[in-house]
């Protein structure tokens, strides 16, 4: 597994995913196996909308949203919480629904997404697991 980041999605060393992360928006980070490549289906953009209009106190619930870049396909799951296992059960769902191979996965830098046991699964499933927000 790598865990660098560089301009174009290549790996550098570094020695674990969130310290090494860009401080640059125009860099990708790369945490697991292989390129990511827009223009091939497969490739999903992830992110968790809260559902909490102008105030977050208290509860709401929130809904991950995954998108594939090339050909648009969008999935939705409603999540109870931004809990890693929460979202984590939700996008193996989302994965079960995919008419295609889920080839890599783009997200923010929000803690829901980046924790060791999605860094793990991308690694333990080959996918290409990348952030692209500071």
């Amino acid at each position: 597994m790598t865990a660098g980041c560089s301009r174009f999605g290549s790996s550098s060393s570094a020695a674990s995913a969130p310290p090494s992360l860009a401080r640059s928006s125009n860099r990708r980070c790369q945490f697991a196996h292989g390129p990511w490549d827009e223009q091939r289906i497969g490739f999903l953009e992830i992110d968790l909308v809260a559902h909490c209009g102008t105030n977050n106190r208290g509860q709401y619930l929130f809904t991950l949203v995954a998108t594939d870049v090339a050909s648009g396909w969008t999935e939705c799951m409603g999540v109870p919480s931004q809990r890693q296992e929460d979202v984590f059960t939700a996008l193996e769902f989302i994965r079960g629904r995919l008419p295609f191979v889920l080839l890599g996965l783009d997200s923010d830098n929000g803690g829901e997404f980046l924790n060791s046991h999605l860094v793990q699964y991308c690694s333990q499933h080959r996918l290409t697991f990348t952030r692209s927000r500071p």
